[in-house]
């Protein structure tokens, strides 16, 4: 079965999770935020990243780091209300640990394929992160937005395999769970958060322009917190030990 995620135009001065979100993140293991930020604020980070693009001699593809690279990224309002979530979810000490820029080329034919994250660390290094992914354009069916299965993070890690050896990311697992696929698509301002288990994939990108997106993960910085999450996340967090 498919059904889709609703996401709204409105922008929330500062958008905090309602119970109900609560229960449903912890339910599906992953969550559409919309209104997340304003447009002309998506606007200015999709320029600054742009330049980085620029910089690397290149106008499409995957720049890690980015907010390395661009710290101003930091004052922009998407940014801080995705930190705002992270602390609201893993408590006072949730930093950023990672961020990618990730622009689909035009006209794209595989699409990133099925995995969970925390694929990419293995079993025995649990995440304990939280992981917003940020359309910096419209983004749908067509252009490759995100699909989840709902409720793939109780699965525990599923194992992988490395489709490509010269592309890092090209990870799949060997068997995929008969699980609900929800497409999420999203407009400007809106973004989605999800788990280091959840399964999630996009499809090819299949219009003539870059499909741009920004990936930031937050996790608690403290020892204690890592090991100790708030209670609302304690138990997703446990299957991936």
């Amino acid at each position: 079965m498919v059904t889709t995620c609703a996401s709204s135009a409105s922008t929330l001065a500062r958008r905090v999770l309602t119970e109900s979100e609560h229960a449903r993140f912890k339910q599906d293991g992953f969550l559409t935020l919309p209104g997340l930020a304003p447009d002309h604020d998506l606007v200015a980070v999709r320029t600054t990243l742009a330049t980085l693009f620029e910089n690397s001699g290149r106008t499409y593809g995957v720049i890690d780091h980015a907010l390395d690279l661009a710290p101003q990224l930091k004052h922009s309002l998407v940014f801080q209300a995705c930190e705002r979530i992270a602390k609201e979810l893993l408590g006072p000490t949730a930093a950023i640990s990672f961020d990618q820029a990730l622009y689909k080329p035009p006209h794209e034919s595989i699409g990133t394929r099925w995995h969970q994250d925390q694929a990419f660390q293995g079993p025995h290094r649990p995440m304990n992160t939280v992981h917003f992914w940020i359309p910096l354009q419209s983004v749908n069916e067509l252009n490759g937005c995100l699909h989840f299965m709902r409720g793939s993070h109780l699965l525990g890690l599923l194992p992988h395999d490395q489709c490509s050896p010269n592309d890092p990311y090209a990870i799949t697992p060997r068997q995929l769970p008969p699980l609900e696929i929800v497409p999420c698509p999203l407009t400007l301002g809106d973004a989605t958060i999800h788990l280091p288990l959840t399964l999630h994939h996009a499809l090819p990108n299949r219009t003539g322009s870059i499909r741009r997106a920004w990936a930031l993960l937050f996790k608690p910085s403290s020892k204690l917190d890592a090991l100790n999450p708030l209670p609302r996340l304690r138990q997703l967090f446990r299957t991936a030990a």
